[in-house]
């Protein structure tokens, strides 16, 4: 019942998609619609690979004639995952490389990120391991810049896996523990099984192999949790290995059976494959050769069907490839054609934008003119009578000026006058200053001689000198007078002269 009500849904969405692409011409496809069919078409991936591709491919083309980006990039890494889910590897690259470019267009982070993943599971599979790791090492560099850290897991875990197809157990152990360090909100139960898986690989190669049972069964309880198919037939081809090693065959035999009747349910080739060749072993290890002669058939059979399938599936590849890029330059060629004929119109339109712009320049030029004629003529009354105003007072400015040269003229001559008094002033000046000069020293040195000399004989008087020493004195005195009077006269015929 739930298979019928799953297959009803699945079919109506697959008619709404194409009704929808009927009515995109009238532009009512939306964005989130586009992106929704993307996603439905990724979740079917695994469940029903046919209805995942014609959704895929309903929802690229309607992006196409959308023209919306990001819609169209999504739909390409869709399209990349469908094909490698269909082990068509040549294809499933063509199309993640140009989802890639597209995203790179974009500068959408997350959407290279997860391309450059892509590509790099592509290379694994093809068994091209420097390759991938190339691709893986360059996501790892956007991630540490971008620091997102649920794709580093991611990014650790897958390098991890390439190191352990290489049995370089190392660097896988390395990447492992970088993966494991990591917070734990971080990982969620797809990341774990994955995780748990690889470790039992490692300790497998590294022939640690009752731990690595002990893992394997982790990463089958956690694929069981979200119902991972093909993780869960890895893991049990896995399991039944380990305990062919260990010789617990019957344990092996029923994981074999497990892993069998899931890649069959499934139509995962390259695990039946591999199956057959288990039991084909585990019968010799039994010692039931007949059973081993039969598995080796079966495996056989396969080997040359896959063979046959895959050449065939090879050239339908290259084919749809051609397609592919066949259908990219029509699309191309298109997009110019459209761009063209969109700057045609954009040209003509900018044209007649010109003209009407011009149009309404030259009126509105006109108008200002007129406006600009009114307001010259008012000007020019205005500047008329200013202009009488300004001869009046020239007339003015010229008899004032006459005046003025009058009194310049005056005042030159009455400078010329002050001139020369003060240039007689100055020459009584220094006349005065030489008198002056010549009193000051005649009063420094003449006038102070004689001064001094009566007022040292004066001094004298009083004391015990003798009758002839008073005379003596006395006649000094008179001396001294009449060369104080002498140089008295000497002054006033210097100050008179």
């Amino acid at each position: 019942m739930t298979r019928f009500f799953r297959f009803l849904y699945t079919h109506l969405l697959i008619l709404v998609a194409v009704s929808a692409l009927g009515q995109s011409a009238k532009g009512v496809i939306s964005h989130d619609s586009l992106m929704a069919l993307n996603e439905k078409a990724f979740t079917l991936i695994f469940s029903d690979l046919k209805k995942a591709d014609s959704l895929s491919n309903i929802a690229y083309n309607m992006a196409l004639y959308q023209k919306d980006s990001v819609a169209i990039a999504r739909a390409a890494s869709v399209k990349g995952s469908v094909n490698w889910a269909s082990a068509k590897y040549n294809l499933s690259l063509k199309w993640y490389f140009n989802a890639l470019t597209r995203y790179e267009v974009l500068q959408d982070t997350i959407g290279i990120i997860s391309n450059y993943n892509n590509i790099a599971e592509v290379y694994k599979k093809l068994q091209y391991h420097k390759n991938s790791l190339r691709y893986l090492r360059k996501t790892r560099h956007l991630i540490k810049a971008y620091s997102k850290t649920d794709n580093t897991i991611l990014n650790n875990l897958n390098i991890a896996q390439v190191f352990i197809n290489m049995n370089v157990n190392d660097s896988a152990s390395f990447y492992l523990d970088l993966a494991k360090k990591l917070p734990e909100k971080s990982v969620n139960i797809k990341m774990t099984s994955f995780m748990n898986y690889l470790f039992a690989k490692l300790k497998k190669n590294q022939g640690y192999y009752e731990e690595a049972i002990v893992y394997i069964e982790q990463s089958i309880y956690f694929a069981g949790l979200i119902n991972n198919a093909l993780r869960l037939a890895e893991a049990h081809l896995l399991l039944s290995g380990l305990h062919t090693i260990v010789n617990n065959l019957n344990e092996a035999a029923i994981e074999l059976d497990k892993t069998l009747a899931m890649a069959q349910k499934y139509g995962y080739e390259h695990i039946e494959l591999e199956t057959y060749k288990n039991l084909y072993q585990l019968a010799l290890k039994e010692g039931d050769t007949t059973q081993a002669f039969n598995n080796l058939l079966l495996y056989s059979n396969l080997k040359d069907n896959i063979y046959n399938l895959s050449v065939s599936r090879q050239a339908t590849e290259f084919e749809m490839v051609y397609q592919l890029e066949k259908m990219e330059k029509e699309n191309s060629l298109l997009q110019q054609k459209h761009d063209s004929s969109s700057n045609t119109i954009k040209y003509q339109v900018a044209i007649i934008a010109g003209a009407i712009f011009a149009l309404l320049v030259a009126i509105y030029l006109l108008v200002a003119i007129n406006k600009q004629r009114k307001s010259l003529k008012i000007a020019l009354s205005e500047l008329e009578v200013k202009s009488r105003l300004v001869e009046s007072q020239k007339h003015k400015l010229e008899k004032q000026s006459k005046t003025t040269d009058v009194l310049n003229k005056e005042l030159t001559l009455l400078n010329k006058n002050l001139d020369s008094r003060a240039q007689e002033i100055a020459r009584e000046m220094e006349v005065k200053n030489k008198k002056m000069n010549k009193y000051a020293f005649m009063n420094a040195h003449k006038l102070r001689a004689p001064i001094a000399s009566i007022l040292g004989l004066i001094n004298l008087f009083g004391k015990n000198i003798s009758a002839e020493d008073e005379e003596t004195m006395i006649q000094m005195l008179k001396e001294s007078a009449h060369k104080l009077d002498n140089v008295v006269h000497e002054i006033k015929d210097v100050i008179d002269e």
